[in-house]
Formats: structure tokens, C-alpha cells, sequence
């Protein structure tokens, strides 16, 4: 997700609250209504704290996930599995920073879209990190998305001051099989065949356990029952810059 500030009517307002509201709807009260009317839901505010998300993206075929963010909602808001994980960034299809993440509930901790390309064929975006990852000098993160074949480019650029260590997630509801030099994701919806490039070789790892990548004890068990869930991650070497460039190919039963 990327987040911008949102400017405020000047003067007495009214404010539309909830999940989200229709077009249609919105501006029949902005006809209607006696003061200037904000668009303040959750799907169009972008003032409001987010996760520890930002750049993570998720990946259908035919309607069912193959790549999506993992961790659940648990019995209620605020559970230690949905605080400890699910809201986190090893839980989403971001990476880390030497074992770090993104800040959680930080207005700070936001991306901005720098550009968008539509085109017939090609869809590109590209997402500025830097402020959800302070402690990097660049980091962007470029989808491009190709409307003929299906294929997804993903491409993050990272500088730091200092070597650092990223670890490159990807979660999926089935486990991921080895395909060539990448892998591959089978559900009944079809095949997602995919490949991860870095500089270097990456240390690769995959498991069903709640875990973090370096090693430690699982903290943060769900308080019910749901889906497999597994967990892949890349470790590339220490280094000052990182170009890390993953591509997904779908194929549909």
C-alpha cells in the first residue's frame, strides 16, 4: 500500500466515516449537504496509521490466492498472533531489514507512488520506501505487470549507508515445490511459477511455522484453526545495494 496525505476542507466540514463509500453516493452529499464533505473511510483516508505493510502486494488465479499476506485475524482485534504477526512485516510480501521491519502504526512509516504507467499491454508502478524503511538511504519498490501473458516483474532497488542484510518474504497457502531454477505454486485454480534474483546467492528457507527468519522459537500461535500457511524467505548477503528482481508466471487450469 502506498500512502499520501490527504488535505483537509478548509473551515467547517463534514466528515464520511465507515469502510467505504460509493462514488454515487458521495457526491450526492456533497450536493446535498449544507458544509464541504470529506471522504474519510478506510479505503480512501490516507492519514490513517497503517500496517506494517507497505509494498506488499498479493497474487490471484482465478480468484483463489496463491501469494497473499499471512497470520490471521484471530477471536478478536489486538490477539498476540495478530500483533506479533499478522500486522508485522514478516507476515506480508515485503522483506526485512537486517531482521527489522517497518514501524507499525506510524503516519511516518509510509510509501508514495512515484509513477504509474497504464498501457494497453503493460501495467508499471513504482513505490518510494524510504520512509517505511528509515533506516535506507533508497528503496523502491517497481511492479510491472504484463496484460497478455499474466507475468508480474517485481524489482526492489535499495541503498544503504552501511551493509545491511535484507531478507526477501513471500507467503503462500500451499507449500512452494522447487521448478528449474525457482519454484513453483500448484492450487486447483492453476500454476504459479516464479524466481528470485539478487546479487549473489540467497540463502533460501521455507516452513509452516510462525517464525522468524533468524532462527527463533515460534512466539505467535493463532487462537483457531485456519489454512496451511507457508513462509519463504531469502537471505542475501550484507551489502550497501541490492537490486532484488522477482517474476511470476501464472498459469490458469
Amino acid at each position: 500500500a502506498a500512502f499520501q496525505p490527504v488535505k483537509r476542507p478548509d473551515g467547517p466540514y463534514l466528515s464520511v466515516l465507515g469502510g467505504r463509500v460509493g462514488e454515487e453516493l458521495f457526491s450526492m452529499m456533497e450536493e446535498t449537504m449544507p458544509l464541504p464533505v470529506e471522504n474519510a473511510t478506510c479505503a480512501n483516508n490516507r492519514r490513517v496509521a497503517p500496517p506494517a505493510d507497505q509494498g506488499d502486494f498479493a497474487l490471484l488465479i482465478g480468484g483463489q490466492a496463491f501469494l497473499a499476506p499471512s497470520g490471521s485475524f484471530g477471536y478478536q482485534f489486538g490477539e498476540p498472533h495478530h500483533r506479533i504477526w499478522t500486522q508485522q512485516t514478516v507476515a506480508a510480501n515485503c522483506f526485512l531489514i537486517d531482521g527489522e521491519g517497518q514501524k507499525k502504526n506510524s503516519p511516518e512509516a509510509t510509501g508514495w507512488m512515484e509513477t504509474e504507467l497504464e498501457r494497453e499491454d503493460v501495467s508499471r508502478i513504482v513505490m518510494h520506501l524510504e520512509e517505511a524503511y528509515p533506516m535506507l538511504e533508497r528503496c523502491t519498490r517497481t511492479l510491472i505487470f504484463n496484460h497478455r501473458t499474466g507475468a508480474l516483474t517485481v524489482t526492489d532497488e535499495i541503498r544503504a549507508a552501511k551493509p545491511v542484510a535484507p531478507d526477501w518474504r513471500l507467503h503462500s497457502y500451499v507449500a512452494p515445490e522447487p521448478d528449474g531454477a525457482g519454484f513453483r505454486i500448484v492450487r486447483p485454480a492453476g500454476i504459479l511459477r516464479f524466481e528470485v534474483r539478487g546479487p549473489g546467492e540467497a540463502v533460501y528457507s521455507a516452513g509452516n511455522r510462525y517464525c522468524y527468519p533468524n532462527g527463533a522459537a515460534e512466539e505467535t500461535v493463532p487462537c483457531r484453526e485456519r489454512e496451511p500457511q507457508w513462509h519463504m524467505n531469502w537471505r542475501f548477503a550484507p551489502a550497501k545495494e541490492f537490486v532484488i528482481e522477482a517474476v511470476f508466471h501464472p498459469d490458469c487450469n
